[in-house]
């Protein structure tokens, strides 16, 4: 049996350990062998595991897990003399370390501070640091500032999920969502490195909410618009995401510039592979959601940091490259931005060139009532185009709240299926390459 094939196996192995929480066990080990000895700032391994949340602890345990409370109970202009010691901490077996889950901690900023003197007064000799606990001090150990940095971020990820299970339970909303999403949340992870976006599964916690949605999730939203049009096989189509489009819109303006080989930079590797997959007749359309910056009048624009000008609404746009058309989809009403189809139409010249130029009209898409809805609204819209007997959402506040639930529910099921394909594959190397499976 080849090595080759033995790397590839072992490969998807360990994503399955980071990905599984039923694995995590296997990671931890992992992680075991390749430990180096801490130093004195860094948090103990054995103390870690039950001061922090495990990455597997499952989100809805996750909301309920003791965390250090923020104040600021220091005094910072204390003198070294004063503030540190040369004693060893008391904190140095696991049952004392509770104890810092009983103890306010600073915040943030103070934290930063207190890490600037620390740095000095280890090479300065010290071993533990001064620190206010029911009326008298008690010696903590110097990584109790890393466990503080920690908990800091982790707390903000446990309060966004604290705020969405409280949305989920809403008497208000509970009877416009289905049935189950609170118990398909306590089958994920807290912490998840989600497909299609490079972001934790914090993100997820926004979809329990009016909050409008950032890039992060329409790359969620196209990603699982992408797997519904496979498993529906629409042919001779192709997502154009986030990054796509940033890109491309990097490109046509450094050309209209007149930087004209800018284009044959390597950044735009994956827009020429596409293009020629279009040349080819491969592709035949392509779909995307872009983001615009909308002011007064009914015409949008392409965002440009240069003008000062963000993208506060999301467009949802298909391009049919054999009928030269551009269909677009706005939830407020708007037409897409001239130098938007300029620039696809500048793109698709260099490889299917012709005399026609792309006409635009419009494709049915919900009209919002609110400040937030309108990513959802784009990739229904696009859903709808493709697949018509996909209904269009309906406007209205137990609408929207139903569409939010529902798919949370679509992207906790991919995750599941991504986790149950890649522990099936890593059987099946496995056991191809001669190693013995649990």
């Amino acid at each position: 049996m080849g090595y080759e094939t033995a790397f590839q196996a072992m490969e998807i192995v360990l994503a399955v350990f980071v990905l599984s929480p039923e694995n995590f066990a296997h990671n931890h080990i992992l992680g075991l062998l390749t430990m180096e000895m801490p130093s004195i700032t860094e948090v103990p391994l054995g103390i870690q595991e039950i001061l922090l949340p495990k990455p597997a602890l499952d989100i809805i345990s996750f909301t309920r897990f003791s965390l250090p409370i923020n104040g600021n109970p220091h005094d910072l202009t204390t003198p070294d003399s004063e503030l540190f010691s040369t004693s060893e901490s008391m904190m140095h077996d696991m049952q004392q370390a509770h104890i810092l889950r009983t103890l306010t901690m600073p915040t943030h900023d103070n934290v930063r501070r207190l890490e600037l003197r620390i740095e000095k007064a280890v090479k300065s000799g010290f071993r533990s640091f001064l620190y206010p606990f029911e009326k008298t001090h008690v010696l903590l150990p110097f990584w109790t500032l890393q466990y503080w940095d920690e908990v800091n971020h982790i707390s903000k990820v446990q309060n966004r999920w604290v705020r969405a299970v409280e949305w989920l339970n809403n008497p208000r909303k509970k009877p416009y969502l289905a049935t189950g999403i609170i118990d398909r949340l306590a089958t994920l992870s807290w912490e998840y490195r989600l497909p299609f976006t490079g972001e934790d599964t914090a993100v997820l916690a926004d979809f329990c909410s009016d909050a409008w949605l950032g890039s992060g999730h329409i790359d969620l939203l196209l990603g699982i618009l992408e797997s519904t049009l496979m498993n529906h096989k629409i042919p001779e189509t192709v997502k154009l995401d986030r990054i796509f489009v940033f890109h491309m819109i990097n490109a046509y303006r450094a050309v209209a510039a007149g930087q004209t080989n800018h284009y044959d930079d390597q950044r735009y590797g994956h827009m020429r592979e596409v293009g020629e997959r279009i040349k080819a007749g491969t592709v035949l359309r392509a779909y995307l959601v872009v983001g615009v910056h909308c002011g007064g009048g009914r015409q949008c624009e392409l965002p440009g940091d240069w003008e000062g000008k963000a993208a506060n609404h999301w467009m949802a746009v298909v391009v049919d490259i054999e009928s030269r058309v551009l269909y677009v989809g706005d939830s407020l009403g708007y037409w897409l931005p001239m130098e938007f189809a300029s620039m696809i139409d500048w793109w698709i010249q260099i490889y299917t060139p012709s005399s026609a130029a792309f006409t635009i009209r419009k494709m049915p898409c919900t009209r919002q009532n609110d400040s937030f809805s309108c990513g959802i609204l784009c990739a229904n819209s696009i859903m709808h185009h493709f697949i018509p007997s996909t209904n269009l959402l309906k406007d209205g506040p137990e609408s929207r709240i139903t569409a939010r639930g529902d798919i949370l529910l679509q992207i906790i099921q991919y995750i599941k299926e991504e986790v149950r394909y890649l522990h099936c594959e890593s059987q099946r190397l496995l056991t191809y390459s001669g190693f013995q499976t649990c």
